[in-house]
């Protein structure tokens, strides 16, 4: 039995590792460039005057209990419910071909769960890019697994530039 939900989390690991690895090197080093180049505003003393403490969980907990819970609970939490359960649901009870805008609802809903960091329209709309990227390999491959880790690495990523 846990066999099985397992097999069924991990999917196509392989192509889905396979199409994070192609698109997660390129993305990195344009996130970087962005960043070091001056292009998003990160100033940790404008933040706190705006009343933000490095995120409502990350300010509780610490940087290291805010990852072990970001790896184990939050993330697969987000990924379960936006990708694994919104649109499984939505393409048993739509034809395929409704993919797309299936896609667009839910990377939008995923999106706007994020307007309330402290850049929210850069956040929201990389969220928005993000949850359409992750629908699209979680419909291809369905690796709940694969994806939650790279969105993992995103997370960490914009966690270390103090945007989250």
């Amino acid at each position: 039995m846990i066999y099985k939900i397992w097999l069924n989390l991990l999917g196509d690991w392989r192509a889905s590792l396979q199409f994070w690895l192609t698109l997660f090197v390129p993305f990195s080093l344009l996130f970087w460039y962005i960043y070091l180049g001056g292009y998003y505003p990160n100033d940790a003393k404008v933040l706190q005057d705006r009343g933000w403490y490095q995120g409502l969980f990350l300010s509780r907990l610490g940087l290291i209990p805010y990852l072990i819970f970001s790896f184990f609970i939050l993330i697969p939490v987000q990924e379960l419910v936006f990708r694994k359960f919104f649109l499984d649901y939505f393409l048993k009870n739509f034809h395929e071909d409704y993919f797309w805008i299936l896609n667009l609802i839910q990377a939008t809903i995923y999106a706007l769960t994020r307007v309330l960091y402290p850049y929210p329209l850069g956040i929201v709309i990389s969220a928005f890019i993000f949850g359409l990227i992750y629908g699209f390999d979680y419909k291809n491959n369905r690796s709940i697994v694969v994806v939650s880790v790279f969105h993992f690495l995103v997370a960490v990523m914009a966690t270390s530039l103090n945007l989250i």
